[in-house]
Protein backbone atom coordinates (compact mmCIF):
# COMPACT_ATOMS: atom_id res chain seq x y z
CA UNK A 1 0.00 0.00 0.00
CA UNK A 2 1.61 3.05 -1.03
CA UNK A 3 1.43 5.55 2.28
CA UNK A 4 0.28 9.04 0.40
CA UNK A 5 -3.14 7.03 -1.11
CA UNK A 6 -5.10 8.17 1.81
CA UNK A 7 -3.84 11.41 2.03
CA UNK A 8 -6.78 14.36 2.01
CA UNK A 9 -6.25 16.99 -0.07
CA UNK A 10 -7.26 20.82 -0.59
CA UNK A 11 -6.60 22.54 -3.58
CA UNK A 12 -8.03 25.81 -3.19
CA UNK A 13 -7.34 27.37 -6.59
CA UNK A 14 -9.85 29.62 -8.72
CA UNK A 15 -8.23 28.65 -12.42
CA UNK A 16 -9.56 25.62 -13.17
CA UNK A 17 -6.48 24.97 -15.66
CA UNK A 18 -4.69 25.07 -12.41
CA UNK A 19 -6.38 22.82 -10.45
CA UNK A 20 -6.75 20.25 -12.79
CA UNK A 21 -3.36 20.18 -13.60
CA UNK A 22 -2.57 19.51 -9.64
CA UNK A 23 -5.17 17.00 -9.39
CA UNK A 24 -3.58 15.17 -12.22
CA UNK A 25 -0.10 15.65 -10.51
CA UNK A 26 -1.49 13.94 -7.41
CA UNK A 27 -2.73 11.47 -8.83
CA UNK A 28 0.27 10.18 -10.19
CA UNK A 29 1.66 10.14 -6.70
CA UNK A 30 -1.10 7.41 -6.11
CA UNK A 31 -3.51 9.99 -4.34
CA UNK A 32 -7.10 8.76 -4.64
CA UNK A 33 -9.60 10.69 -6.49
CA UNK A 34 -12.02 10.34 -3.87
CA UNK A 35 -9.23 12.17 -1.41
CA UNK A 36 -8.47 15.16 -3.88
CA UNK A 37 -11.08 18.35 -2.90
CA UNK A 38 -11.67 21.08 -4.89
CA UNK A 39 -12.45 24.58 -4.19
CA UNK A 40 -12.31 28.04 -5.72
CA UNK A 41 -12.07 30.47 -3.41
CA UNK A 42 -11.17 30.34 0.18
CA UNK A 43 -14.25 31.09 2.00
CA UNK A 44 -15.19 27.77 0.78
CA UNK A 45 -11.82 26.62 1.74
CA UNK A 46 -12.81 27.51 5.42
CA UNK A 47 -16.28 25.68 5.26
CA UNK A 48 -14.64 22.31 3.88
CA UNK A 49 -12.12 22.11 6.75
CA UNK A 50 -14.76 22.62 8.67
CA UNK A 51 -16.17 19.17 7.53
CA UNK A 52 -13.03 17.60 6.51
CA UNK A 53 -9.74 16.45 7.63
CA UNK A 54 -7.23 17.23 5.59
CA UNK A 55 -3.09 16.32 5.54
CA UNK A 56 -2.22 18.89 2.51
CA UNK A 57 -3.52 22.17 1.55
CA UNK A 58 -2.09 23.86 -1.94
CA UNK A 59 -3.52 26.93 -2.13
CA UNK A 60 -3.68 29.97 -4.43
CA UNK A 61 -2.33 33.25 -2.74
CA UNK A 62 -4.22 35.66 -5.08
CA UNK A 63 -7.36 34.44 -5.12
CA UNK A 64 -10.76 36.94 -4.92
CA UNK A 65 -12.21 36.84 -1.18
CA UNK A 66 -11.05 36.67 2.36
CA UNK A 67 -7.07 37.31 2.59
CA UNK A 68 -4.66 34.68 2.67
CA UNK A 69 -3.42 34.51 5.33
CA UNK A 70 -6.10 35.36 7.25
CA UNK A 71 -7.30 32.23 5.66
CA UNK A 72 -4.70 30.39 6.52
CA UNK A 73 -4.68 31.51 10.05
CA UNK A 74 -8.35 30.30 10.40
CA UNK A 75 -7.35 26.97 8.84
CA UNK A 76 -4.36 26.41 10.99
CA UNK A 77 -6.40 27.35 14.30
CA UNK A 78 -9.11 25.29 13.25
CA UNK A 79 -6.99 22.40 13.91
CA UNK A 80 -4.98 23.16 17.32
CA UNK A 81 -1.51 22.67 16.64
CA UNK A 82 -2.55 19.60 14.47
CA UNK A 83 -2.88 21.67 11.35
CA UNK A 84 -2.66 20.63 7.40
CA UNK A 85 0.60 21.54 5.53
CA UNK A 86 -0.24 24.38 3.43
CA UNK A 87 1.62 25.38 0.40
CA UNK A 88 1.49 28.76 -1.54
CA UNK A 89 0.44 27.56 -5.00
CA UNK A 90 1.18 30.46 -6.68
CA UNK A 91 2.05 31.85 -10.23
CA UNK A 92 4.10 35.06 -8.25
CA UNK A 93 7.71 34.12 -9.10
CA UNK A 94 9.04 36.88 -6.85
CA UNK A 95 6.86 35.78 -3.69
CA UNK A 96 9.21 35.47 -1.01
CA UNK A 97 9.04 34.06 2.68
CA UNK A 98 8.14 37.63 3.81
CA UNK A 99 4.98 39.37 4.17
CA UNK A 100 3.12 36.86 6.01
CA UNK A 101 4.03 33.97 4.12
CA UNK A 102 6.07 32.31 6.46
CA UNK A 103 2.53 30.68 7.62
CA UNK A 104 3.14 28.87 4.88
CA UNK A 105 4.90 25.32 4.86
CA UNK A 106 5.98 25.81 1.81
CA UNK A 107 6.07 27.78 -1.93
CA UNK A 108 4.93 26.03 -5.07
CA UNK A 109 5.47 28.73 -8.31
CA UNK A 110 3.00 27.57 -11.35
CA UNK A 111 3.62 26.70 -13.72
CA UNK A 112 5.98 23.52 -12.92
CA UNK A 113 7.58 20.29 -13.83
CA UNK A 114 5.68 16.80 -12.61
CA UNK A 115 8.92 16.25 -11.17
CA UNK A 116 9.32 19.20 -9.00
CA UNK A 117 5.75 19.06 -7.89
CA UNK A 118 5.81 15.42 -6.67
CA UNK A 119 9.05 16.12 -4.84
CA UNK A 120 7.60 19.35 -3.28
CA UNK A 121 4.71 17.43 -1.97
CA UNK A 122 6.88 14.57 -1.14
CA UNK A 123 9.21 17.00 1.15
CA UNK A 124 6.20 18.69 2.71
CA UNK A 125 3.87 15.89 3.72
CA UNK A 126 7.08 13.60 4.98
Amino acid sequence: MNWLEDKKILIADDDEYSWEIARIFLESLWIKKENIFVVENWNKAIELTKKEIFDLILMDISMPGLDWIETSKKIKAKYNGNSPKIIAYTANQYLKRDNGIEIMDDIMIKPIEIETFKKQILDVLN
